[in-house]
């Protein structure tokens, strides 16, 4: 089986947790996509706490994340897909540069990036709501690529 390959984070990533270590904090790296979980979890469970009181809550309950034989978590997962195409589409909207134009149009970079953290803020959510983890979405991830790779030296 081939391996993983393990890919160090950027130094610059690393230098933003250095001056960490004044503060008591260990010394440590964190691992960038359960810093991500961890921060849309903390989102997701301050908009359930506002919305505890309300009866007509818009809101997937906490206790419901992940079941999904819920008919309301499938609804909730669908309607999280779809606030992830849209913002993809918002991101794929500022893409005014065809192969045929003559003049380059100015690229929004910076609305660009935004959308594309919209994006992943959903995405992330829409895992959450599933009651996948980050780990499960590296093993999945990592269990897919693999058998792709095996195509592709296969010929599928």
């Amino acid at each position: 089986m081939p391996e993983i390959p393990w890919t160090a984070s950027p130094d610059d990533f690393d230098d933003m947790w250095d001056d960490k270590q004044d503060l008591g904090v260990p010394q440590y790296v964190p691992d960038m996509l359960c810093t991500m979980f961890a921060q849309q979890l903390a989102h997701m469970q301050a908009y359930a706490a506002q919305e505890e009181d309300a009866d007509d809550s818009a809101f997937l309950p906490p206790e419901q994340w992940g079941t999904l034989v819920r008919f309301r978590t499938q609804a909730a997962l669908r309607e999280n897909a779809g606030y992830i195409i849209e913002e993809l589409m918002e991101a794929v909207g500022l893409l005014k540069n065809k192969p045929w134009r003559q003049l380059a149009s100015p690229m929004p970079e910076a609305e660009f990036r935004e959308e594309l953290a919209d994006v992943w803020h959903f995405f992330i959510q829409f895992h959450i709501l599933a009651g996948i983890n980050p780990l499960e979405v590296f093993q999945e991830y990592f269990r897919k690529s693999l058998i792709n790779e095996n195509r592709r030296e296969n010929g599928y």
